[in-house]
């Protein structure tokens, strides 16, 4: 294992890569595991959405992911001192992922369950790549946004999720940027090469982020081989190097268990933000559902995980409890009426 660069880099940067990161014992037995069918299909939008998602969320057998979450966790101390973060819990729920995002973004379901993205990284891990040179992930170096475009650095640094849309609806104001998100024929009304710009939700808050600089020429790809190591920040403005085939890699996100998650929180986010953790696809109910369940207004981040991981599970009563308060979500989250309702 090789580091290029030190921890501190996530700071200034916002990534680092780890070589060798994975030893050949154990990055075999990931792609065997991959290979004996643990990898769910695609879900099937016919099917039940919330199993289908938490399938989806277990492909790797528990077994191999102990070792992969040893390993991980073993470079907590060093990671810690230098950076100042207090990272200390690995999320069970590992992801494959097979295709990628073309637009630059900052993940929003991570956002929307563990509520802050100071104290969060993403351990991601090419487990089958034919060629270094693609099928990576690139990214915007914190460092690099800072020198060109300060503004946006300072309200994308730790502040919340973000999105490419068109550059016109960002800089017509908040209105058309509520409006893009709720309005499909008007999302519908701009076409798919559009200049984009950048949208960030943070506390509630629909921000538009215009940017004279065009991020893609500041984007940097590092050339990875399976068994190879990326640890980024939430709050690292990336996307996938190509969407071309072939690549099998998984996903481990880690965080400060000991952050307080509110209640509060998930009720004053935007509306597109509460339709999206709404959405079928998005598996929201636990992490929307825990604080009524318990009678809190507050929990630490690491008994919200076990929670949902539980209720994720199902046929347990944490299920059980997640689907007793199903119908109450609207209500939980501060939903407003559909105008027809209303």
């Amino acid at each position: 294992m090789q580091l290029e660069g030190t921890y501190a880099d996530l700071n200034r940067k916002g990534y680092l890569v780890v070589r060798d990161f994975l030893p050949q014992p154990l990055l075999a037995a990931l792609v065997a595991d991959a290979q004996g069918e643990s990898i769910p299909p695609p879900i099937d939008p016919t099917h039940n959405a919330h199993a289908a998602a938490a399938t989806a969320s277990l492909p790797v057998s528990p077994a191999v992911f102990a070792r992969l979450e040893g390993a991980i966790e073993a470079l907590f101390p060093a990671l810690n001192a230098q950076t100042g973060m207090h990272i200390d819990t690995t999320y069970p729920l590992a992801r494959w992922f097979r295709a990628g995002v073309k637009r630059l973004h900052l993940d929003a379901p991570p956002f929307f369950q563990w509520q802050d993205f100071n104290e969060y990284l993403n351990f991601w891990i090419p487990v089958v790549k034919p060629r270094v040179d693609r099928s990576g992930l690139a990214f915007v170096p914190c460092d690099a946004l800072q020198a060109h475009e300060p503004e946006a650095a300072k309200l994308i640094r730790g502040h919340g999720c973000c999105t490419q849309i068109p550059d016109e609806v960002v800089r017509a104001g908040v209105d058309a940027v509520r409006r893009y998100f709720l309005d499909p024929e008007y999302k519908a009304s701009f076409p798919e090469d559009s200049k984009l710009g950048f949208v960030l939700e943070h506390e509630g808050v629909l921000t538009p982020i215009p940017m004279d600089t065009d991020p893609e020429t500041l984007v940097v790809s590092p050339d990875l081989a399976a068994g190879d190591l990326l640890i980024t920040r939430g709050d690292v403005l990336h996307r996938s190097q190509d969407r071309e085939p072939g690549r099998l890699s998984i996903s481990v996100r880690c965080f400060n268990g000991q952050h307080e998650l509110t209640a509060a929180w998930l009720r004053n986010l935007s509306l597109p933000a509460k339709l999206f953790c709404m959405s079928p696809n998005t598996p929201m109910e636990a992490f929307i559902t825990c604080f009524a369940h318990y009678g809190a207004e507050s929990m630490p981040r690491r008994d919200v995980m076990r929670f949902a991981v539980a209720a994720l599970a199902g046929d347990t009563p944490e299920a059980a409890a997640v689907a007793a308060l199903k119908d109450q979500l609207p209500q939980l989250i501060d939903l407003p009426p559909r105008p027809a309702e209303a």
